[in-house]
This record gives structure tokens, sequence and C-alpha cells, in this order.
């Protein structure tokens, strides 16, 4: 009898944490934070803060990594 009253008491709480009426949703989406960067524009955002753009064989084999690993995640 006691595990019924159990029972009873959650159905309870549980019917009152309902919302009666019709429901609004206000709105369904992602956010995508400010400092998201596109792995493509990586490189060129890198070399820009640390200031290294002078670099231009270096950030070319920067570039060429980020697109290899980029074609190896989307093929996982």
């Amino acid at each position: 009898m006691a595990s019924f009253q159990k029972i009873v008491d959650v159905e309870t709480i549980r019917e009152t944490q309902r919302a009666r009426g019709l429901a609004t949703i206000l709105a369904i989406g992602t956010a995508t934070p400010y400092n998201c960067i596109y792995q493509a524009d990586y490189p060129d955002y890198y070399f820009r803060v640390t200031k290294s753009e002078h670099m231009i064989n270096l950030k070319e084999k920067f570039k060429r990594i980020c697109k290899n690993l980029l074609l190896l995640i989307m093929q996982l």
C-alpha cells in the first residue's frame, strides 16, 4: 500500500508540473558564440592575431593541415 501511495504522489507532482492549455514555443535554434571561427578561416585568424602574417610559407602549410583535417573529420 505504501508503494501505491508513492506512485500517486509522483503522478500528482508530474500533473502539477505540466502546463495547462496551449503551450507557446518562443524560439528553437542554436546560438553561435561571437568567438566561433570556422575551421577554413582559422589559419587567417590565427596568423592575424599572433601578428605573424609575414610568414606566408608557414601560413600556407597550416591552411593545408586544417583543410586535410577537415576532410578527415568529414569522412568519419
